[in-house]
């Protein structure tokens, strides 16, 4: 488990922006404790998803890599 520490500009850029935000501050308050169990999470979304990945998923991804490689 990751212990947080949170310096004084943090401090006061939360005090600034989520604090006065009910439901901003719910959400941080999830976000960190999830961070803090599993910090690679997938839900977090802090690493970008492998190379490829996205291409791949689109319906049309296979017509497109069959229509190059006919061009070439």
């Amino acid at each position: 488990m990751i212990e947080a520490v949170w310096d004084n500009a943090f401090k006061r850029s939360y005090r600034k922006r989520i604090h006065r935000v009910p439901h901003l501050k719910n959400q941080f308050r999830e976000k960190m404790e999830l961070f803090l169990e599993e910090p690679f999470d997938p839900h977090l979304r802090t690493h970008a998803p492998p190379r490829g990945s996205q291409k791949n998923n689109h319906p049309l991804a296979a017509l497109r890599e069959n229509a190059l490689s006919v061009i070439r």
